[in-house]
């Protein structure tokens, strides 16, 4: 796979090294992610909202979750 060049909402660029799918817990269900990202250049994992609404998820917010 070619590196891929993306930005973040804080105007930092980092290059994208993977594509590959997630496995989410979410309370009783497994929910599978596809074509998620991988970069080796932050320290934690991040998902875009947009991709998700892709997908056909629906992406609900309560509080800070």
């Amino acid at each position: 796979m070619t590196d891929v060049e993306t930005k973040t909402g804080e105007n930092q660029f980092y290059f994208i090294r993977g594509l590959g799918v997630v496995d989410v817990n979410s309370g009783s269900k497994k929910i599978r992610i596809q074509s998620v990202f991988f970069t080796q250049d932050i320290d934690r994992n991040a998902l875009s909202l947009d991709q998700l609404i892709t997908q056909s998820f629906t992406v609900k917010f309560t509080g800070d979750k």
